[in-house]
């Protein structure tokens, strides 16, 4: 299917062919140790007719690649589990074709140039590539020793201090990194807020309301996360639920999540 990506083309790419997944791509996900980020920059590039889209579309038009294909697993209707800080239990559900669209204006520049303390900054829209090189540089700066929670911490805050510099516009090195950990705090954090300014996609967010203490909650939809939790043996589990009306393993991992649900209900109506 043809999508027009939300920032209409800042960095060269305005729209792509994006395939609809198939339990074949699903499976291909669970044979290699992804993390969060980097399991959702390979399942869009394995649906992408031309991969090398990815260098010249914006993280943030990944993401919203990321959301129709997760979304496409779930029917367009995402189901979570949620709980209140009450702890009552509740669900939210995202649904896709419910959701607004964000777009650049078109003709925003890839290079935003802005002053701040007499000095002038370069602000750099970063693309879906280049934010991959930053999941990884990061993930190398964890050492091994470290327990689980410590690797988390240090590599979010490793991902922070490179893509703070790679929006500056330098490449991640020591004496980069040092360099704009001098800068003034203002000026270090005003990277994140040029993130956030220039926001295009959906929001990755769902609201719900807790039915207990009435608290509205804002339910935060693990897309990558999502995909994490397909290994070999789930998808191996889904054939053998339906492997009496698909013809085999092979036509299986063929298949689109909507069109094995059609064939369940075509054969629940007998048809």
């Amino acid at each position: 299917m043809k999508v027009v990506l939300p920032s209409m083309g800042v960095l060269g790419c305005k729209e792509v062919d994006l395939a609809i997944p198939v339990y074949a791509n699903l499976r291909e996900l669970s044979l290699v140790h992804y993390n969060e980020e980097e399991i959702g920059y390979e399942f869009v590039k394995m649906l992408l007719s031309d991969p090398k889209d990815l260098e010249r579309m914006t993280f943030q038009d990944k993401d919203y690649l990321l959301t129709i294909a997760v979304s496409a697993l779930h029917l367009n209707n995402t189901k979570m589990n949620v709980k209140c800080s009450c702890g009552n239990p509740e669900s939210a559900v995202f649904v896709l074709g419910e959701q607004e669209v964000i777009d650049l204006e078109v003709g925003t520049p890839k290079m935003v140039e802005k002053k701040c303390f007499g000095e002038t900054y370069q602000y750099h829209f970063i693309s879906a590539s280049d934010e991959l090189k930053l999941v990884k540089w990061a993930k190398e700066q964890v050492p091994d020793s470290v327990t689980e929670e410590e690797a988390d911490k240090i590599y979010k805050n490793k991902y922070l201090e490179a893509f703070t510099c790679r929006t500056f516009g330098f490449d991640v090195n020591d004496e980069n990194l040092k360099k704009v950990q001098n800068y003034n705090l203002h000026v270090y954090m005003s990277a994140l807020l040029f993130r956030e300014m220039s926001f295009h996609g959906i929001p990755g967010i769902v609201q719900t309301k807790c039915s207990k203490c009435g608290r509205n909650l804002n339910v935060i939809v693990p897309f990558s996360k999502s995909l994490m939790n397909w290994s070999t043996q789930k998808v191996v589990d889904e054939f053998m639920q339906v492997a009496n009306i698909v013809g085999g393993f092979k036509a299986f991992l063929d298949l689109t999540v909507s069109e094995l649900e059609q064939m369940r209900e075509n054969q629940e109506a007998g048809l």
